[in-house]
């Protein structure tokens, strides 16, 4: 993951030649009411803006070069009921993660769409597509943990004077 995720997510979202890549840079750099937008307030941004299937295979590139899991997993759970992004997504299913890869096989919603490319995923992924259905059962809580942690992370709150960064001992 690169060291900061949030700076190089906007430059690289800088780079999408559809207006609303930009107006999410804006976002993503000012926030809102002194509080800069963490993962759960960007996912929802993207999720309410990037309305069509269009706009959010333009944007996947910046998830998979982003090396960030965190964008990369919420952006495939708001994706997960469409196929015409899940298709894309599958296209670079060997650049991702395995754990995302072993995600997407344990999105019952993927399941016809991910069955005939699973010699595309990690062995650890595909074999999880084979497994017990308590096996699978478990890794989609696992699966679902995370996505509720980090959809629940909505903003950070920017500190507005040196005494509330630590500053005059907390005086």
């Amino acid at each position: 993951m690169r060291k900061r995720p949030r700076e190089w997510f906007t430059n690289r979202f800088r780079k999408i030649t559809i207006s609303k890549a930009k107006k999410f840079v804006d976002f993503m750099k000012d926030g809102e009411d002194g509080r800069l937008p963490c993962w759960g307030s960007a996912i929802e941004y993207i999720d309410e803006e990037f309305k069509t299937d269009r706009q959010r295979i333009a944007i996947w590139p910046a998830f998979v070069e982003s090396d960030d899991w965190r964008a990369q997993l919420l952006f495939i759970n708001i994706c997960r009921t469409r196929p015409a992004v899940i298709e894309e997504i599958l296209k670079d299913v060997d650049k991702l993660p395995i754990h995302i890869q072993r995600a997407i096989v344990s999105m019952d919603e993927l399941k016809e769409q991910i069955e005939p490319q699973l010699s595309n995923f990690h062995p650890a992924a595909s074999q999880l597509a084979e497994a017990e259905p308590e096996v699978l059962e478990r890794e989609r809580q696992v699966v679902g943990a995370k996505i509720g942690k980090y959809v629940g992370m909505r903003y950070f709150r920017l500190p507005q004077s040196s005494s509330e960064e630590g500053g005059n001992n907390g005086q």
